[in-house]
């Protein structure tokens, strides 16, 4: 799990950091199964924009910035066993805007 924490910090954190800065993105985050000693079965990182014009806009971004990265993908997928046993604690709040 350090390991994946770490590849997360040193290329996806910068590139949503700045994201964030540019008012892009509005939140992002990471989900992984923290319960297991082994390979992580299941991770997802998440994010948040105002509308459909600037996901694709984010989209765009990060085809750029992952394209200058080649192998990020490969080192990622090196980290996770996706057919692994999976467990999950999910909590779910309630918001209402107006």
């Amino acid at each position: 799990m350090h390991e994946y924490t770490e590849l997360e910090k040193s290329t996806m954190v910068p590139v949503f950091d700045k994201l964030v800065a540019d008012g892009l993105v509005l939140a992002y985050g990471l989900d992984t199964e923290d319960f297991h000693t082994g390979k992580i079965g299941r991770a997802s990182f998440h994010f948040i924009t105002a509308d459909a014009d600037t996901l694709d806009k984010v989209d765009q971004v990060l085809d750029e910035a992952f394209g200058k990265m080649p192998g990020t993908g490969l080192a990622f997928r090196s980290l996770v066993s996706p057919d692994s046993h999976s467990d999950f604690l999910c909590r779910v709040p309630t918001m209402t805007n107006k």
